[in-house]
């Protein structure tokens, strides 16, 4: 006898209709949005911000490009063009120009600053009284300090002369008591030291014998 034949049902798919109706969405990433970090993953911490003031000097911009390959350096100076760095104009005898100039330091690189390196300062070497050394050297600095309240400033460094306090004996520590008078921090003084007198050669002379 021939073995039965096993019936086997073939089941034919539904056809669906896809002329009518909207076709399912499809999920689809812009090529302009760039790829979201794995999670867990932070992104790289930002350097440290230093702020110079002065910027635009010799000394500014020698301290500024070696700084910046370890902080965001922003400088602070009348005048912009020059270093590497960004630099802010401000006006230090002016307080709305200090608080402006701040206020631009916070909003472009952000409100904590690691280091001010306070450089900016008026000299003349003529020697003669000039109302900048006031307005600039003592009221600017004061300026400075006070705008300064508003940001989270990590340490402040400030780079004077010796002409700020009076002459003192060498060695001897520079304080409050050694601090010039309002009437001469005019312009620099001279040195009132005496020149050492000159002590007549002897001569000498021996007798023949």
């Amino acid at each position: 006898m021939l073995p039965s034949m096993q019936r086997r049902t073939v089941r034919e798919a539904p056809v669906i209709d896809t002329s009518s109706g909207p076709e399912p969405p499809v999920s689809r990433r812009s090529p302009n949005v760039p790829d979201q970090p794995a999670a867990g993953k932070r992104a790289a911490p930002q350097k440290p911000l230093i702020l110079i003031t002065g910027a635009t000097g010799n000394l500014g911009q020698s301290i500024g490009g070696k700084l910046a390959a370890h902080y965001r350096v922003v400088g602070l100076d009348r005048d912009t063009e020059g270093p590497d760095f960004p630099v802010i104009e401000v006006d230090l005898s002016n307080d709305a120009s200090v608080e402006l100039a701040l206020r631009k330091v916070a909003d472009e690189h952000g409100s904590r600053i690691a280091s001010v390196i306070h450089l900016l300062a008026f000299f003349d070497f003529s020697g003669e009284p000039n109302r900048l050394y006031d307005s600039v050297n003592v009221e600017g600095t004061h300026l400075l300090l006070k705008g300064l309240q508003a940001l989270d400033v990590q340490q402040f460094l400030y780079a004077s002369t010796m002409l700020v306090h009076a002459p003192c004996r060498p060695g001897a520590r520079a304080g409050a008591s050694t601090n010039r008078s309002r009437s001469t921090r005019a312009g620099p003084t001279r040195s009132r030291r005496r020149a050492p007198k000159k002590r007549s050669a002897r001569r000498t002379v021996r007798s023949r014998p």
